[in-house]
């Protein structure tokens, strides 16, 4: 089920078990993407290349509740809300999200399961663009090579895209988090390639002030 969003033409997308998608051809990439950093954008932006190359979709799957919501019970500190995050998706090149993770069965899928019930059946994958700390299936048992073999046998390319590193930092959204917390808003915000916010609803108070 696509959701109403207000994003333009970005489609959001409620994955569920047996969907089939009506995108072909989709160049797909696969994480959490808390904060939209340089290291996401890069990716993206690769996706969406390689989508146009082959005349395919470029999509990215993203999680909607946090894992650690499902396992723990609790949502750890974030950068981005998720509305949020999907407008800061959308420039680059993104034109499907599809949004997973709602409950624990999800996560309990083996790597080979993912791959070929969720990503060749139902999402008609050409092309997967990840990181290369990227992992996959139940207790993140798959990893790049696996990935790499199932491709090889079910027909679609994997691109592995190397970290990115800002002044010797690594950017990551673990990295940019602890800078939040430290106050380091500056150092923040060059990893994320914008200035870091905080967005909030204004509420009306007494009409004292001025």
């Amino acid at each position: 089920m696509s959701r109403k969003n207000g994003l333009g033409k970005l489609i959001v997308v409620d994955w569920h078990e047996g969907y089939k998608s009506p995108f072909k051809k989709t160049v797909l990439t696969i994480g959490n993407f808390d904060g939209v950093h340089l290291g996401h954008q890069a990716i993206f932006r690769d996706v969406a290349q390689r989508a146009e190359d082959i005349s395919g979709t470029p999509a990215a799957m993203t999680f909607d509740p946090h894992p650690q919501k499902i396992f723990r019970g609790v949502e750890p500190p974030i950068i981005t809300r998720f509305d949020q995050k999907l407008r800061l998706i959308e420039p680059f090149g993104i034109e499907v999200v599809f949004v997973s993770g709602k409950t624990r069965d999800f996560y309990e899928m083996s790597a080979e399961e993912f791959i070929e019930g969720v990503l060749v059946e139902g999402l008609s994958v050409a092309h997967i663009v990840v990181g290369n700390d990227f992992t996959l299936g139940r207790g993140r048992e798959g990893g790049i090579d696996l990935l790499r073999k199932m491709g090889d046998q079910l027909g679609f390319g994997v691109d592995v895209k190397e970290e990115v590193k800002i002044g010797g930092v690594l950017v990551k959204s673990t990295v940019i988090r602890d800078l939040i917390v430290r106050g380091d808003v500056y150092r923040a915000s060059i990893l994320l390639g914008r200035e870091f916010g905080i967005g909030g609803k204004v509420s009306t108070g007494a009409s004292r002030g001025k």
